[in-house]
């Protein structure tokens, strides 16, 4: 199936949230909620009061989560058939650790376009500020509130060699990162507690390190890294040049065979080393 969204007459769109901060919702956004006629919402009091700081009003909100999602699928369906109809979450995406993918599906199984309204995101905010070097990571979302069932899902998780992102409530947070702690053998964390909001915190280091630090309060974003959290290292010209050259005399490696090499070497971009190497000629 093939879907041209912008050309498409019957489409749902999808409205990423404020996480916490309001001023990061977009103009976009604002638009789209002013000329929509129905919103399906996680929470319509948690939607209401976002429409009301808006001053957007005479919207139809029609609660749409996990614990009624399966009856109001049909009825979500025939909204977004005769009316412009959005569906959001409380906060940051739906869809995401967050119901609303069966809709998805069953909108292009009916031949109806889907449509993102981009806005913020927990997960990437965290990939961000934690300061880790995240190239890759696995997000599982949130943790079964079951002791049990936890450190099953723990220990399956802890066999992967990148770090991995979790979504955790206030009631289990101290818990679970207990429960992180035995399963990952004692492994690096960042935990962002608050996103965008006046209280929002990062805590980084090990278990020991943050546990008596972290206030349970509000809502957390943990990620955690079992390998050694090893600093950057920073080069400079001089160092590249040096080591092009090293190369050159001591392998018999062309330029730009000894720039490739140096760029794999540090994660770097081969032609970024090769017109260092270059420029440093010129300026002799």
């Amino acid at each position: 199936m093939i879907v041209k969204v912008p050309e498409a007459k019957i489409k749902l769109q999808i409205l990423a949230t404020p996480i916490g901060n309001l001023d990061e919702i977009t103009f976009r956004a604002i638009k789209a909620l002013k000329d929509c006629e129905c919103i399906l919402c996680e929470d319509t009091r948690v939607t209401s009061k976002l429409l009301a700081k808006l001053n957007i009003h005479g919207k139809e909100l029609i609660s749409y989560q996990k614990f009624n999602e399966n009856d109001k699928v049909e009825l979500a369906l025939n909204k977004i058939k005769c009316k412009k109809t959005i569906l959001c979450s409380d906060a940051g995406y739906p869809c995401l650790s967050d119901p609303g993918y069966a809709l998805v599906n069953k909108c292009y199984d009916n031949g109806i376009a889907v449509e993102i309204l981009n806005g913020p995101s927990s997960v990437l905010h965290s990939v961000v500020v934690s300061g880790l070097n995240l190239n890759n990571f696995y997000f599982n979302g949130f943790l079964p509130a079951s002791k049990n069932q936890r450190i099953e899902k723990l220990k399956e998780l802890s066999s992967l060699n990148v770090p991995i992102v979790f979504f955790e409530s206030v009631h289990r947070i101290k818990q679970s990162l207990s429960d992180i702690k035995e399963i990952f053998n004692n492994p690096y964390f960042v935990v962002c507690r608050e996103l965008t909001k006046l209280n929002e915190t990062i805590y980084r280091g090990s278990y020991d390190e943050i546990i008596n630090d972290i206030v349970d309060k509000g809502e957390f974003v943990v990620i955690v890294q079992k390998q050694k959290v090893e600093k950057p290292t920073f080069f400079s010209k001089q160092d590249i040049i040096s080591r092009v050259n090293k190369l050159i005399k001591e392998n018999k490696m062309s330029l730009k065979q000894a720039a490739k090499q140096v760029a794999r070497e540090n994660d770097m971009q081969a032609s970024l080393v090769y017109n260092v190497v270059v420029e440093s000629k010129r300026v002799k």
